[in-house]
């Protein structure tokens, strides 16, 4: 059973704003590109249909799609290492926080998003973990009783939508390495779109989980400093 802390943690209410507006700006990013693989279809069904087609117009639009599929992926590398740290100090506060019994050790809450094949379903158990446990209250001699509460059914939407859009984007990913007409071209670029649509739907989940747990720190955070009349750092 951890000692009751004789100081409380800094707030990781700073943060979670990061990591938001990280997920915010890339959720931007996959508007655009939406927009982008809506013309690029449009092109694409434009030239089926008149069987001539604009060197200079598909240049373009290459070009256009190569560029924002290389910035996708800086953003995304950018605000998944600021989501995985903070998950790795949110696990550590809970602990702190007087939440005993955590299966994952911080360590782990982060090594399980890159252990193939596990990588399907432990981050999900981890971000619960740290939902739950995160439990407002004060337990400052640690408790368990957090293990009796419900995840909300927003983190089942978030990580089955986790998967539903690593499913499509290895279906669109084969399509366009395949695609050798236009037919084919066609499909992968409407499959692309899925993809930017499904990743924007989770990025704005990805978004209210965060937003949810900080909340729930925060305000266990409080309580606990306030049960052992500790000064409460922002």
């Amino acid at each position: 059973m951890p000692e009751a802390p004789r100081e409380l943690p800094r707030d990781l209410n700073p943060w979670a704003w990061a990591v938001q507006l990280l997920f915010g700006g890339y959720g931007l990013l996959l508007a655009v590109a939406v927009m982008s693989d809506w013309q690029e279809i449009l092109l694409l069904q434009a030239i089926q249909e008149s069987g001539s087609y604009s060197e200079e117009a598909l240049t373009e639009s290459d070009t256009r799609q190569v560029t924002i599929a290389g910035m996708q992926v800086v953003m995304y590398a950018v605000a998944a290492i600021a989501f995985l740290l903070w998950v790795y100090r949110a696990n550590r506060q809970v602990r702190v926080l007087g939440a005993a019994g955590l299966r994952f050790t911080p360590g782990w809450a982060v090594g399980w998003w890159f252990v193939p094949v596990m990588n399907l379903f432990r981050p999900y158990q981890v971000v619960k973990e740290v939902w739950l446990a995160s439990a407002p209250g004060a337990v400052p001699e640690g408790g368990e009783d957090w293990k009796q509460g419900r995840a909300p059914g927003l983190l089942g939407w978030w990580w089955g939508l986790v998967i539903l859009e690593w499913v499509v984007g290895r279906i669109s990913m084969q399509l366009s390495v395949q695609a050798d007409t236009l037919d084919a071209l066609l499909a992968a670029s409407q499959a692309t779109l899925a993809v930017d649509l499904l990743d924007l739907v989770l990025t704005a989940l990805a978004i209210l989980v965060v937003r949810g747990i900080a909340l729930r720190l925060h305000e266990r955070r409080t309580a606990v400093g306030r049960s052992l009349n500790l000064a409460v750092p922002t």
